[in-house]
């Protein structure tokens, strides 16, 4: 099962315990990572549109394990197995909007990717720390890293 609470609190930690500056030469490393965060994001919307589907194959799944009996304990174990999957991958995905962070904006810019077109959730993004721009770089790495796996993990429960 993918966590990822442990990486993410280290980033988190490290990121918390500098306190890094803007200049002139940190702009195009914190526009590589706007980049990056609206990557994440994109990716994001589509995973959660994935994950509609997961609920209802869960759905599904739980209806299926009522109506079986017990000579089908196999089939009932591969739909317990499939359920508690559709609960992993959604309990990941609300690990991963819990940790996202914003990137501080280009100074009389305002992010572009909360149109909340399609989306049936509240998240609010943490607002940007206070770190090194090659710090924010390396964390909106890490975080689009996390959600192409989770939308890897969907993307193969979804074809099971």
């Amino acid at each position: 099962m993918f966590r990822m609470k442990p990486i993410i609190f280290a980033v988190v930690l490290l990121l918390s315990a500098c306190n890094g500056g803007k200049n002139a030469k940190d702009e195009p490393i914190l526009a590589e990572a706007r980049k990056i965060h609206n990557e994440a994001i994109k990716i994001h919307k589509e995973v959660m549109t994935d994950l509609k589907e997961v609920k209802k194959i869960k759905a599904d799944s739980e209806a299926k394990l009522k109506d079986l009996d017990e000579k089908a304990k196999d089939e009932k174990a591969k739909l317990e197995d499939l359920i508690k999957q559709c609960d992993a991958q959604q309990t990941a995905m609300g690990e991963w909007m819990a940790n996202i962070q914003e990137v501080p904006a280009k100074e009389g810019e305002e992010h572009d990717h909360h149109d909340h077109e399609g989306h049936d959730h509240n998240h609010d993004h943490k607002p940007a720390p206070q770190v090194s721009a090659t710090e924010m770089l390396a964390y909106q790495k890490e975080m689009k890293k996390n959600i192409e796996k989770l939308q890897q993990d969907v993307k193969a429960l979804l074809k099971k």
